[in-house]
Order: C-alpha cells, then sequence, then structure tokens
C-alpha cells in the first residue's frame, strides 16, 4: 500500500490502493484525448450541473486562496462545495461536501459507482478522483463550488467546466517542468488555459511579471476573459495564515470574494478564521516546532521571507527532505542565510523518493542527516525555532506519527 492510499477505514484503503495502483500509469494532461470524458458521459455529466464554480490554478498559494475563500463564504452563510488536492492525512479531505470532509461510506460508494461506469478503461487516478468528486457535487449542490487544479490548467481534467462565475490564477514558479514546460512563460500558458470567455479571472502577485503578464494578457485577450489583479485592501485585518505570502493569497481570494457578491464583515471574518494546516504552522509550542509544506522555489522564497522576519530572535534548526524530482539547488538558494542549522530527513514515501544523505551530495551543504524526524534532537529547552518543510509527505508519513508520539 502507498502512503497516500494508506487510510483507517480498511474498506476505503483497499479501494485507494487499487486506484492508486491501476490509475497513476499516465499523467493526468491529456484532456480531449482520454476516456475520461466518456466516463463524465457514462455519469450523467455531472460537471454541466454545478453552479457558481471558482475555478483556482498555480503553482503555489491555490490551497491557502481556497481556505480563505471558503471562509469567507461561509461566513456569509453560504454552503460550499470543494476539491483540492493533495490530501493532508486522509483522501477524504480532497472532497468536502457542504462544507463537510465527505464520509467513508460515501467515498466507498461514489468509487464503486466510477468505477463500474469506467469498465475498466485507462484513465488516470486524477481523472477517477474528480469524476468522484463531480458525482458528489451533483447530488449535493451547494451555493458555491470550489475547484482547485490538479496540475497546470488547460488540459487539466478539471477544465471541463466551461461556465465558472470566476477563475484565478496564483504564484506561477517552476515544478512539474517536464509536463507543464521549462519557462515560466511555458508554464503560465498552461495555467491560463482556464480562462474562458466573459468569465473574470483573478491574477495573484507573481515572481515574475514580466514574464507571465504578457502571457496572461494575450490569453484573455483572446478568449475574451476580464483581467483583475489582485490588491489587498488596506483596511482589511492581517490573514490568520502565517507569512507575507499569505497577504498575497488573502488577496486573491478578496477578489473573487467580491466577484461573489459576499459581505464586507464575511470577508473580515473569513480572513481572521481561515485555517489550512501545513503551511506555516505552529504545530508544537514547546519545543517550537513550525511546519511548512514549501517544496519548489517560490514556496522557498515565502518561506525565506518569513524567516528572515524571526532572524535573530532565536536560532532557526531548518530540517528539510525533498523528493527526488525537486530542484533542491533553487530551493536552497532562495533560503540562504536564512537558517543557523540545517538537517536533512529521508523522504522514503515520496512518488519519487530521496534519502537525506543523497540531498546532502546534490547540494553540498553542510548538514546533519537523519533518516527519522525521531532521531531529531528536541532537549533544546525552547533554545531553537525548529522548521520543518520540503514536502507534504513529511507531514503525512513522519511528522503525524512523530508528533503523536513526542508532544502527548
Amino acid at each position: 500500500m502507498s502512503a497516500d492510499s494508506a487510510h483507517p477505514n480498511p474498506e476505503v484503503a483497499r479501494r485507494l490502493d487499487h486506484l492508486y495502483t491501476l490509475h497513476r500509469t499516465e499523467i493526468d494532461l491529456r484532456l480531449g484525448a482520454s476516456p475520461y470524458l466518456d466516463l463524465l458521459h457514462r455519469l450523467g455529466d455531472p460537471h454541466k450541473k454545478l453552479h457558481n464554480i471558482v475555478h483556482i490554478a498555480g503553482t503555489n498559494g491555490k490551497g491557502s486562496t481556497l481556505a480563505f475563500l471558503r471562509a469567507m463564504a461561509q461566513a456569509d452563510g453560504k454552503t460550499v462545495n470543494i476539491y483540492t488536492s493533495p490530501h493532508l492525512i486522509t483522501f477524504n479531505e480532497r472532497i468536502c461536501v457542504r462544507g463537510k470532509i465527505i464520509s467513508d461510506d460515501y467515498l466507498v460508494d461514489l468509487y464503486e459507482r466510477v468505477h463500474a461506469a469506467n469498465a475498466g478503461a485507462s484513465v488516470t487516478f486524477f481523472e477517477f478522483t474528480t469524476a468522484m468528486a463531480f458525482v458528489a457535487f451533483a447530488e449535493n449542490p451547494a451555493d458555491v463550488t470550489l475547484l482547485e487544479t490538479g496540475m497546470g490548467g488547460r488540459l487539466d481534467c478539471t477544465n471541463v467546466i466551461d461556465a465558472p462565475i470566476a477563475t484565478a490564477i496564483t504564484k506561477i514558479s517552476f515544478d512539474h517542468t517536464e509536463f507543464l514546460g521549462d519557462t515560466l512563460e511555458k508554464i503560465a500558458a498552461e495555467k491560463a488555459g482556464i480562462m474562458k470567455p466573459g468569465v473574470p479571472c483573478v491574477i495573484g502577485a507573481q515572481m515574475d511579471d514580466a514574464a507571465v503578464m504578457p502571457v496572461f494578457q494575450a490569453h484573455a485577450r483572446k478568449v475574451g476573459a476580464p483581467i483583475i489583479n489582485a490588491v489587498m485592501p488596506l483596511d482589511y485585518p492581517a490573514p490568520n495564515l502565517t507569512g507575507a505570502h499569505q497577504v498575497e493569497n488573502a488577496a486573491v481570494a478578496m477578489m473573487l470574494a467580491r466577484i461573489l457578491r459576499l459581505s464586507d464583515t464575511a470577508k473580515r471574518k473569513g480572513l481572521v478564521n481561515a485555517q489550512w494546516p501545513a503551511r506555516m504552522q505552529r504545530v508544537s509550542q514547546n519545543p517550537e516546532i513550525w511546519f511548512d509544506a514549501a517544496h519548489n522555489d517560490s514556496g522557498a522564497l515565502a518561506l525565506a521571507a518569513q524567516l528572515r522576519q524571526w532572524k535573530g530572535e532565536k536560532p532557526i534548526h531548518l530540517v528539510v527532505g525533498l523528493a527526488a524530482d525537486k530542484d533542491a539547488n533553487a530551493f536552497f538558494t532562495a533560503l540562504a542565510g536564512t537558517y543557523d542549522r540545517l538537517t536533512f530527513v529521508d523522504l522514503p514515501q515520496a512518488r519519487r523518493p530521496q534519502t537525506a544523505e543523497n540531498l546532502a551530495k546534490i547540494t553540498g551543504l553542510p548538514a546533519a542527516t537523519i533518516k527519522t524526524l525521531d532521531e531529531l534532537p528536541l532537549n533544546n529547552n525552547g533554545l531553537e525555532r525548529i522548521v520543518v518543510a520540503g514536502s507534504l509527505y513529511l507531514y503525512q508519513c513522519l511528522f503525524s506519527p512523530f508528533l503523536t508520539r513526542h508532544m502527548s
């Protein structure tokens, strides 16, 4: 069983294990040339029954933006359906029906129906999962439906939505370059594919405006989509999520909330009540431990900005596990000079596993290497600020058990 498919309910785990085993043999970016569209049709085209859809793409910040917008919509009394990925602890987190994580029984039921309708066709894991979400949302209509792309945008299997109420593109950076392209311009072109005629597209703060904004503007003109640049109003409270980059994500959510005509009170409540675990999350008071899901250059830059704010308060001990398909040198270049001590940890559960020893060789950085977080020294009497980063797999497979053993 893969780490992703692990689940406390054996009935769910068995189906997830089957899903991961059978449907990760091909990449997800083949919209229009996949049995996926036939699958949706056999399921009654559930995606055509959804209303008030907000479709969000980007490399970094999609989930945080969604979390802010969800909190705002719920504060306004709206029911919300949510599709996001990846999950943090259990697969159920990916599909929220009217604000609640999908139940095990409903998850099994959806799996069985989609599996039967698919009849063994070679859809991918993400296509199968997205079909499950569309069926759930069609059967349980909500006031707002929030859809997060999986990878890219133009050919992402969430991009079968014809008429969302709004789209959004958060920060673009280098990730999945083997599929999306090796320049910011190419990646931006893929993300811009979610724009729709007459539908406003909110653009978040970017690493390189000169590279990506002309791409966004050209595609917007081509399809007739008005662009809205996300700006955070000065008279609103600071976002609940830690980090200057979260102000940028909150700004995107604020513009989307305006399109949804949410009340001013709801927007304010959403900013201060939003929750998004594993994104600059303080997970232990003593010892002081933070976790951040940064795993690419853009995420590292956001993490670095926060670490610089903390510089001088107490020594920062950075603990990192990176998958083998991530650009380790770009990641640590962004973080240069922001920490006092560095430790690498094995990441055996990732789809592209990597050992701490190999990470040390690649980067050439002076760092301790450990196999598990249990080897991390914790008896520092609060003298260090420990920051764990590099992959959600660290949280899923190493961090939660680690905290259970050491913080209880």
